[in-house]
């Protein structure tokens, strides 16, 4: 556990019952992967996008852009869905390179700690979705 004095490294993976993120802010998890951030940021009004995937990825000379879709039923109850794009991302290439290695270390951890599975990582990377 990181004690009330302490603040945890950028990017490192903590394994706490509670982990003291910024100033009196804990998260109560079984593994959590944190990168420090000033206290009083992110505020708690900013935006929450959920999102099912990232439709694509297109890098130009200095940045990386990438849009994030969310699949959603049809209106009136029809058994239709839809992939909607709902946000795109931009970022420099070394914040795209060092976020892949952020998440990359997260995946090892949460297969080590049982939160996803090895065999969901490996049909993923075949190419295949779940459940089909």
């Amino acid at each position: 556990m990181v004690g009330d004095d302490e603040q945890p490294s950028s990017g490192r993976v903590l394994d706490a019952e509670t982990i003291r993120v910024t100033g009196s802010t804990t998260v109560s998890a079984r593994s959590t992967v944190v990168h420090e951030v000033e206290a009083g940021y992110p505020p708690a009004t900013l935006p929450t996008i959920f999102a099912d995937g990232i439709v694509n990825a297109a890098p130009s000379v200095n940045a990386m852009r990438f849009y994030l879709f969310r699949t959603d039923p049809e209106q009136r109850g029809k058994a239709e869905y839809q992939n909607q794009v709902v946000a795109q991302v931009v970022m420099p290439l070394a914040g795209f390179v060092a976020s892949y290695v952020f998440l990359e270390k997260a995946v090892k951890k949460f297969i080590s700690d049982g939160t996803i599975s090895q065999e969901m990582v490996t049909t993923f990377r075949q190419g295949q979705t779940e459940g089909s």
